[in-house]
């Protein structure tokens, strides 16, 4: 349901009137070994009206792209800086999560509220700390409560709507902004609340295993979250038994991603599939901007290793897909059952 343009006025109004902030939101960039060697950014203080431009140069700086993982510690600040940190940390592929560093330079958990919760929506993949904070309320203009001539109320209603659109966007639950506007003292959002409006979200989470018909025979299909990744396990025409990988990416992958994918396949020796090793020669494989695409050459007789992880993984990084479990050996023994050649 649309949350009513005149319920969240009170939320819109301070958002377009927060004084400017005392300490503007900086960056620091670190490398973290423990989830890959990944690229860490910290961003601390309050969101000012050009904090998306500074993002968007430090990125560049530094060459920083898909799979950043931004760490947000803000009380929030002006409506417009949030909105405009949120999408470029979407046009640049980076992942959210709220925290800090400590005085001794540690990850701590943090706070993300007000204008921060609405950059925070930005991230591809989100996600809370059980011990830190996420926080929305309504707002209101400082001074006290007043009213709203037509024209005020016709530029509310159209932001409302913009909110609204910004929030679905990027594929949060639109309930978020009603939500926001039910309570004037902040309101921290629980772990169910946060998965219920999606603001905790990983599009890459893939759903148990699902048989469906495919040329005749039938397939074992996990896909992501966001319907953009499949991973489909079948017996083709010629009875060989089959793995392919298709990727639909928005933001679109960039030229040096393209290249390095394109590098990773020349040079690639094997794929860990379901806990087995599978030899990379002899797949197809094809990148572009829009999609990625790698179709394995399965052994025969090929099973998953009993207690693996089910995923599609290479060590270097490159290819890491952790697919679904439930449901796994009925899906694969219904698409591998009398695999010959049609």
């Amino acid at each position: 349901m649309r949350p009513s343009p005149i319920a969240v006025i009170g939320l819109l109004a301070i958002l377009l009137s927060v004084p400017a902030a005392a300490e503007a939101l900086s960056f620091e960039t670190a490398s973290y070994p423990s989830c890959g060697g990944c690229t860490v950014v910290f961003a601390a203080g309050d969101i000012d009206i050009d904090a998306g431009d500074r993002l968007l140069a430090e990125a560049r700086r530094r060459g920083l792209g898909r799979g950043t993982v931004l760490v947000l510690d803000s009380p929030g600040g002006r409506l417009l800086g949030g909105l405009n940190l949120g999408r470029a940390i979407r046009q640049l592929g980076f992942d959210t999560r709220v925290g800090r560093l400590d005085a001794e330079g540690r990850p701590a958990d943090g706070i993300c509220a007000s204008a921060c919760a609405l950059a925070f929506l930005g991230g591809v993949r989100r996600d809370v700390s059980p011990g830190s904070k996420f926080g929305v309320h309504r707002f209101y203009f400082p001074g006290g409560t007043r009213s709203y001539d037509p024209d005020e109320i016709g530029a509310l209603q159209e932001l409302t709507g913009n909110l609204v659109a910004y929030a679905s966007g990027m594929g949060v639950d639109a309930r978020l902004v009603s939500v926001s506007s039910a309570r004037s003292d902040l309101r921290l959002l629980s772990a169910d609340e946060l998965r219920s409006f999606r603001v905790v979200w990983n599009p890459m989470a893939f759903s148990p295993w699902e048989v469906r018909t495919f040329r005749g025979g039938l397939a074992a299909v996990s896909h992501s979250a966001d319907g953009r990744a499949d991973l489909s396990l079948f017996c083709d025409e010629t009875g060989t038994r089959r793995a392919v990988l298709v990727h639909r990416f928005d933001p679109p992958l960039g030229a040096d991603e393209q290249t390095r994918y394109r590098r990773w396949f020349r040079s690639a020796g094997a794929i860990e599939l379901l806990g087995r090793q599978v030899p990379v020669r002899g797949a197809d494989f094809a990148s572009s901007g829009d999609e990625l695409y790698l179709a394995l050459r399965l052994p025969a007789g090929f099973r998953p290793r009993p207690g693996a992880v089910p995923r599609l993984a290479e060590a270097s990084g490159n290819i890491d897909y952790t697919v679904g479990a439930g449901n796994l050996e009925p899906a694969l023994d219904a698409a591998f059952r009398n695999c010959v050649a049609r």
